[in-house]
């Protein structure tokens, strides 16, 4: 009798294979994957308005010039922050590669070229408060924060 249930119970639980792969995982994974590929290959919505100009943009977003002076304030301070942040990560960077810690310096490195990256976003969005544009090039932004302008 106990050879019997014991063999029983191996052949009903042992050729499971729905519970051998997690079947159920597996099936709301796929339908986690195709709802994001729909999702990412569907068509934009067409948008009511097209802003096409800084004044657009501060009236749809009901800005008043205090507003864009605040964030203009505010986009320095972070750039001047993370250029600062991104100079002592760089100080350390080097005494992390004087010292033959070689991960480390590669992570350093990686952490300074970002903050180098974001202090030049927050510096390029104040360009465009201060210049009321909003595109600027890499070329208005060099001469605008490093020569001076007539």
């Amino acid at each position: 009798m106990g050879i019997k249930k014991v063999t029983k119970n191996f052949l009903i639980r042992g050729f499971n294979v729905k519970e051998w792969t997690d079947y159920r995982n597996l099936k709301m994974t796929a339908k986690t994957v195709a709802a994001m590929y729909l999702d990412f290959n569907s068509k934009p919505k067409k948008t009511s308005a097209k802003i096409t100009s800084f004044d657009q943009a501060v009236k749809h977003f009901k800005l008043g010039e205090e507003d864009l002076a605040k964030r203009r304030k505010n986009h320095q301070r972070l750039a001047i922050f993370c250029l600062l942040l991104s100079i002592l990560v760089l100080i350390y960077t080097i005494y992390l590669s004087a010292t033959a810690s070689y991960l480390s310096t590669i992570a350093c490195s990686a952490l300074y070229l970002l903050l180098l990256a974001y202090a030049y976003t927050e510096s390029l969005k104040s360009l465009k408060i201060k210049k009321r544009r909003l595109d600027c090039t890499f070329q208005q932004w060099f001469t605008s924060t490093f020569k001076r302008e007539n």
